[in-house]
């Protein structure tokens, strides 16, 4: 199998088990599924065919096959995100709680269990993989570790949405990939640089794009809109981990909006973020937004390495202080 991936180039998949589970039903419907959720009105909005879960989870794969990481941490990497709903984070916000949406981690939480029942678990075991290993997330470090330090995760999702935004060259993308290099079991980048690149640039997006105004509105208008559609039977929840993005969408346009509160948020989520305002007064529900902060080490001439924010001054004030989630009032403004 080849494929072609905006990040990482052409590769040759030739490992059954990764064929097999790419092939099946569960990450096939990722390719439906948007990393950033419903706000056509957002210039963040997320419509790509290289911004989705399908495409993020295999370029966790790639990446770690680019490190030569275990077949079964290629495995892990490839359906990390396969429980995820219909419009990704949103569905902390569905949910309607408030831890949830401060941690997005809904999926997280029901990601061991969706395994086992899914497809995917006879596939790993049949092939001679212990799905035990594969679903223990502290096994694989690569994959996925605590903040603020990088993973294959973090690493692919924030090159990703730089490329696909205009905020990252395909240069500087190449640059920050070929100084990542692997030191105890971990990303470092070998290059002050290079580091510095990707951090700015994690840091710009999760300001901009992931805990940002816009998506806020997007998180907190289009909830109501799904939340509304459940409250009058158009949707159950389940359907959100059954279905892709555009068939939730294609239900409530063909059958939803002659409700007339459903009709009122989808009308709104086709407004600008401009349209909004960040005002408890006027607001039409308060919410929280996780917000992330990376500070990866860089092997310098010390002894051990070095994390950026030592390094570069800049980067230090920049990421002083930073809160673990934002709240936001949404309202409509008024002039």
């Amino acid at each position: 199998m080849i494929i072609n991936d905006i990040l990482y180039g052409q590769a040759e998949i030739n490992q059954p088990v990764l064929i097999e589970l790419l092939q099946t039903p569960e990450l096939q419907r990722l390719r439906q599924v948007g990393m950033g959720g419903y706000y056509p009105g957002s210039p963040y909005a997320s419509g790509h065919r290289d911004y989705t879960r399908y495409r993020h989870s295999v370029g966790v794969m790639l990446l770690l096959r680019r490190f030569n990481a275990p077949l079964e941490e290629q495995i892990a990497g490839l359906i990390h995100d396969v429980s995820h709903s219909a419009f990704s984070h949103t569905i902390d916000y569905i949910l309607r709680e408030a831890e949830g949406e401060k941690t997005q981690n809904s999926q997280d939480r029901l990601h061991d269990n969706f395994v086992r029942r899914s497809s995917l678990a006879a596939i790993i075991t049949r092939h001679g993989f212990n799905l035990e290993h594969i679903l223990d997330e502290s096994r694989f470090p690569l994959k996925e570790n605590q903040l603020p330090d990088i993973c294959a995760d973090r690493i692919d999702y924030c090159l990703r949405a730089g490329v696909l935004s205009g905020d990252l060259t395909m240069n500087d993308k190449d640059i920050i990939l070929e100084r990542l290099v692997i030191h105890n079991g971990s990303f470092v980048f070998d290059n002050l640089n290079a580091a510095t690149k990707f951090s700015r640039l994690f840091y710009h997006l999760n300001h901009n794009m992931w805990s940002g105004f816009a998506s806020a509105v997007q998180f907190c208008v289009s909830a109501l809109m799904f939340r509304r559609a459940i409250d009058i039977s158009l949707l159950k929840l389940e359907d959100f981990y059954n279905r892709g993005d555009a068939e939730i969408i294609q239900i409530i346009e063909a059958s939803g909006l002659q409700d007339k509160e459903l009709a009122g948020y989808h009308q709104m989520l086709q407004n600008p973020p401009e349209y909004f305002c960040d005002n408890a007064e006027a607001s039409l529900d308060r919410i929280f937004c996780k917000s992330r902060t990376v500070d990866p080490l860089v092997i310098t001439a010390s002894p051990k390495p070095q994390r950026v924010s030592e390094l570069d001054s800049v980067y230090a004030a920049m990421i002083a202080g930073q809160p673990k989630f934002k709240e936001y009032h949404i309202g409509i403004r008024n002039n």
